[in-house]
């Protein structure tokens, strides 16, 4: 057939919210099932790969389970991010914290949240998923986590207006660096 997806969606978004919030939860967890799958199959041609990405995301979020679920979630994440769009990147990337399960996966969706949150001047959020990765122990070939933390920790509570633990974080940061590092040199020089 010719039909795409886009001549299935209804243009408006009132129009798709009102078609939506008019479904049973069964047809609707049905539609996102067989959107999903189209998207899969022949979304290629229909969307650009940043938008696929999103729609992948939504669809299976929507679903609660997929695969590759905390990937779609954290791509969407990532691309709504760089285009600073942080409210809507949280709405994919909070809902993916509890999937992802590598820890390559894991570490991306902490920074990429914490970041989020700090662009949305929700500074103590941002200050705890910092605290939530650092604790997580992810690994550290370039021996630059510890330094990172204490500068981004820093810049949050310098943000919350707690200038004395700012302070303190950021002489923590350089007591943990090695100037003789060069990845560290940047941090270094920002604390």
């Amino acid at each position: 057939s010719n039909l795409t997806v886009e001549a299935c969606r209804p243009a408006h978004p009132a129009v798709r919210r009102l078609v939506v919030e008019s479904l049973s939860p069964e047809r609707r967890l049905s539609l996102h099932r067989r959107w999903l799958e189209l998207l899969k199959r022949d979304g290629k041609e229909d969307f650009s790969p940043t938008d696929r990405t999103l729609a992948l995301a939504h669809h299976a979020l929507e679903i609660g389970e997929h695969p590759k679920l905390a990937e779609w979630a954290l791509m969407a994440g990532e691309v709504l991010s760089s285009r600073e769009e942080f409210a809507a990147a949280l709405a994919f990337l909070e809902r993916a914290k509890d999937l992802a399960t590598m820890r390559e996966d894991r570490d991306l969706l902490l920074r990429v949240t914490a970041n989020a949150f700090g662009k949305l001047g929700r500074f103590a959020e941002s200050a705890a998923m910092i605290e939530q990765w650092y604790a997580e122990g992810h690994d550290d070939p370039l021996q630059i986590n510890a330094v990172k933390f204490w500068l981004a920790t820093g810049l949050a509570h310098k943000n919350l207006g707690d200038l004395p633990e700012a302070r303190r974080r950021f002489e923590k940061s350089l007591a943990s660096g090695d100037p003789d590092n060069p990845h560290q040199l940047i941090f270094l020089a920002r604390s």
